[in-house]
């Protein structure tokens, strides 16, 4: 039993794979590694897993190295139990968060690449390495949030392409069974160009991959769970502004890191300009505003919100359900990624049906305000399914015909005015003259102050004396977005029509490199929504520059990627840069008008010129890599001819990575060489073998043409050392060395005769 036992334990020593000593693979299969780690690790705050898994996995791929040739059967076990931790540590991580297993995916990756790294003795070994990489980098960009995922990509397509190259090298040496001597110069150029091409090529076919609209996102992704019970008072608190659970009617300082809206008393004579920072980013089935803050009390100066006291609903497990008095027809779907501290605001689009949020309880009040109980941090992620209400305009009229009526018997809150000049009354009457239902006159009066009243950031403060309203329609007439939303709301409660000012932001930029909308701080926004029975609560937009309808009929986005990152770059791009540019375009053109005319050349307007400098600039593009191609073609049949001779028989013999030994390559590799040092002398006296004949088939003809019986014979030597398994003794050796004396004499005697 004991000598079966120990036969067994050497038929498997006997199959395990040869070590793998090729230097430059391990080191370019390391890079490739520590490039999918590093961009796995810098899309979450991992500080203490940074260091200990870049760390742990140099030094487990020096290990390797180190001990290659052993058996490291402790070091396997030791692996093993740390692996069987590591999913332990998975599936708890799993259990505290089931609707987003993105990160405890990640931390399982991670683990077990840094372990993995401890037992790479074979290529093999360092092929599963490779894949995990990449497994890493597709990790990091569900994961990825920002550009940044685009250099880690450039360095991981780099680093792969070395690591593919030196491993293909390792597999042809592995075939032959000899080791080469290539300097990592002469192929680093190559590679280079090879990577180059490629982020092209995929470049080019990234710009024009379609996407199209409509993708519903699953599962949602939320935050790990927070048990609250009793926290929080159902009030709005704003960490930039001070705090007060009463109706207030004074101002507080402007604050340009944060909307001044989104508190509890909307000043509107509020001035300053908000920075650019992203405070949001989110993913989103569609362009949808958020809501935030909904004001129904108008003061004449500022906004409030009547409700002070919202009520608390809960849930076990995420979902929240809310209550829909008038639910949508469009589903929304909208993940949010805080990006900075903000307010402990929900913010959502209208209506909100499904909510998937870090805490297990939340507030909201008969406006359907959604606030949390904690302020949202930096990090905080929640999901949201909203219904927004994309009726045609058609149908809202001819429901809109009906009485208006509300729910809660509540009309009080948002037909609520203080004493409102008599001048405002008229104005909506005038406008709504000629509309027979809420519908129309509030689209009416939504049109006209889009196209009566100019949007200004820069407006001076208004009067302390005078109701807000007034002094914007006959007095300043220019404002900003809570002007506008305020006028609305206020001249469509003079005509009985109920309305309530919001405020949130837009739907921000939206990035299609990395999917996301990027909601900064100058996004902020006031509208407005208006009440129709049979359809409940319509949001308009009356502010200039703005669809007065922002949920229904929103612009569909092109399909092209091409077209939407142009679309984004001049979102990025400063105003007074794009009018400079315009200027400039304009410019460019009355000059080459003027030059055509002169040297009566036929009249070009700017369409055409614009489309044939594109033309130029693509034709200019098509050509350069037409020529990489062609380029790459000749160093690429250089290669083919490289490869060729290494899976025939390399010149260059050595026992290691060092310089050639060929006195200790043994009698079978010193014949091929024999046999290629006569290939290389026949060349000089007009008999060179083509890569298509067989050396028995260039025997025949040199033979045939010359006369001489040595290069039968030493043809046969060579396919016999080549490829048969018989043993090559000195005495073959030392024939070989005869007969390639003899023709080299007869070679040179040739060359002096002048080949003749």
């Amino acid at each position: 039993m004991s000598n079966k036992i120990i036969e067994a334990f050497a038929r498997l020593r006997k199959k395990r794979l040869s070590p793998e000593h090729s230097i430059p693979l391990r080191i370019a299969t390391l890079l490739t590694v520590l490039c999918g780690i590093i961009a796995t690790l810098s899309q979450e705050e991992w500080p203490g897993l940074s260091i200990l898994v870049i760390a742990g996995t140099i030094a487990g791929f020096f290990v390797s190295w180190i001990r290659r040739e052993k058996n490291n059967w402790w070091i396997k076990l030791i692996l093993a139990i740390l692996m069987c931790w590591a999913f332990i540590d998975f599936m708890s991580n799993l259990l505290k968060n089931v609707y987003d297993p993105r990160i405890p995916l990640s931390y399982l990756l991670l683990w077990l690449q840094t372990l993995h790294s401890f037992d790479l003795p074979a290529r093999r070994d360092l092929n599963y390495s490779l894949w995990t990489a990449f497994i890493l980098m597709c990790v990091a960009g569900s994961l990825s949030s920002n550009m940044t995922y685009g250099v880690f990509l450039i360095f991981f397509i780099l680093c792969s392409t070395f690591a593919l190259f030196y491993n293909y090298l390792s597999a042809v040496e592995a075939k032959a069974r000899v080791a080469l001597n290539v300097s990592w110069r002469s192929v680093t150029g190559t590679i280079l160009k090879t990577a180059a091409i490629l982020l092209i090529i995929g470049g080019i076919v990234y710009l024009f991959i379609p996407r199209f609209h409509g993708l519903k996102i699953r599962p949602l992704p939320v935050s790990l769970q927070l048990r609250l019970f009793g926290m929080g008072d159902g009030q709005i608190k704003n960490p930039y502004y001070p705090y007060s659970n009463q109706l207030i009617t004074r101002a507080f300082d402007f604050n340009s890191d944060a909307y001044y809206g989104l508190t509890s008393y909307l000043d509107l004579n509020m001035r300053g300009k908000l920075n650019r920072n992203v405070v949001i980013k989110m993913r989103s089935t569609e362009p949808a505003y958020l809501r935030g803050v909904v004001f129904d009390y108008y003061n004449g100066a500022g906004w409030q919100i009547t409700d002070t006291k919202p009520q608390s609903i809960s849930s076990e497990n995420p979902p929240i359900s809310l209550n829909l008095a008038y639910p949508g027809f469009n589903e929304v779907v909208q993940i949010f990624y805080i990006e900075r501290e903000m307010p402990n605001i929900i913010f959502a689009a209208y209506q909100p049906s499904q909510l998937y949020f870090p805490t297990n309880t939340i507030y909201y009040d008969r406006n359907m305000g959604l606030l949390s109980p904690v302020p949202l941090d930096k990090g905080t992620i929640y999901s949201i399914i909203s219904f927004t209400s994309n009726m045609p305009d058609y149908k809202i009229r001819k429901l809109a015909m009906k009485k208006n009526i509300l729910p809660w018997n509540e009309a009080s809150h948002y037909l609520q005015l203080p004493p409102i000049s008599e001048k405002v009354r008229k104005l909506a009457l005038d406008i709504t003259k000629n509309y027979d239902n809420d519908y129309t006159k509030a689209m009416a009066v939504c049109l006209y102050l889009q196209n009566h009243y100019p949007y200004d950031l820069d407006v001076p403060p208004f009067p302390k004396n005078m109701e807000t309203t007034e002094y914007f329609l006959f007095e300043q007439k220019r404002g900003y977005c809570e002007h506008f939303a305020s006028t609305m709301a206020v001249l469509l409660r003079t005509l009985g029509i109920p309305s309530r000012l919001i405020t949130g932001f837009t739907s921000g930029v939206y990035n299609p490199i990395t999917g996301y909308y990027e909601i900064r701080n100058s996004d902020a926004h006031a509208w407005v929504e208006v009440f129709f029975s049979g359809v409940g609560w319509i949001s308009f937009d009356p502010t200039p520059g703005w669809n007065s309808l922002p949920y229904a009929g929103n612009e569909e986005q092109s399909p092209w990627m091409i077209s939407a990152i142009i679309n984004y770059i001049k979102e990025k791009i400063p105003p007074e840069i794009t009018e400079s540019l315009k200027k400039g375009w304009q410019a460019f053109i009355k000059y080459l008008r003027t030059f055509a005319a002169r040297f009566e050349i036929l009249d070009l307007n700017g369409k055409i010129i614009a489309l044939s400098a594109i033309f130029l600039a693509l034709f200019s593009i098509t050509v350069f890599i037409f020529y990489l191609l062609l380029r790459t073609k000749r160093y690429g049949l250089r290669i083919a001819e490289f490869v060729r001779k290494l899976q025939n028989l390399p010149i260059k013999l050595s026992n290691g990575f060092g310089k050639p030994q060929l006195k200790a390559a043994g009698p079978r590799f010193l014949i091929w060489q024999i046999y290629y040092k006569m290939l290389k002398d026949l060349v000089t006296i007009g008999f060179n073998k083509l890569p298509a004949q067989t050396p028995k088939e260039f025997a025949d003809s040199a033979a045939l043409k010359l006369g001489w019986e040595e290069i039968y014979i030493l043809t046969g030597q060579f396919e016999e050392a080549r490829y048969s398994c018989h043993k090559i003794d000195e005495t073959r050796l030392n024939e070989s060395r005869e007969l390639w004396k003899n023709l080299n004499e007869k070679i040179k005697m040739k060359k002096k005769n002048g080949n003749k």
